[in-house]
C-alpha cells in the first residue's frame, strides 16, 4: 500500500524528482566541455547525482517491499557522488589526481572494505 503524503511530504518528493532530471537534462549540455577529463567529471557527477536523487524519490512512492533496495542502490549511488564530484573537481581545476592510478586503487579498495 502506498503511504499518503501531506504537503510538505508532496514538495519534498517533487524537489528530489525535478532536481533529478534536471540533472539527467544537464548531461548534454555537459557534453560539449572541449576537456575530455573534465566533460567525464562532468557528465558522471550529474549521473550520479540524478539516479540518487530520482531513487530517493522513488524510495518514498514504492511499496514496502520494493523501498529497502531502491534505498541501498540509491545509497550506493550517492556514494559514488562523491567520487565523482572529487574527480570532476581534480580535473576542473588542472591537477591529475583523478589519473593517479595509486590513488585509484586505494579508492577501490575503501570501496571493497564497506560493501
Amino acid at each position: 500500500m502506498l503511504p499518503e503524503f501531506n504537503i510538505v511530504g508532496q514538495l519534498y518528493i517533487g524537489v528530489f524528482a525535478l532536481s533529478g532530471v534536471v540533472c539527467f537534462a544537464a548531461i548534454s549540455r555537459a557534453r560539449k566541455f572541449q576537456d575530455p577529463d573534465v566533460r567525464r567529471g562532468l557528465v558522471g557527477l550529474l549521473a550520479t547525482a540524478g539516479g540518487w536523487a530520482l531513487l530517493r524519490a522513488a524510495g518514498f512512492l514504492l511499496p514496502d517491499p520494493f523501498r529497502v533496495p531502491v534505498y541501498i542502490i540509491g545509497l550506493a549511488i550517492g556514494f559514488g557522488t562523491v567520487w565523482m564530484w572529487l574527480y570532476f573537481c581534480s580535473a576542473y581545476s588542472g591537477r591529475t589526481y583523478h589519473r593517479n592510478t595509486s590513488l585509484r586503487r586505494l579508492i577501490v579498495i575503501n570501496l571493497n572494505l564497506y560493501r
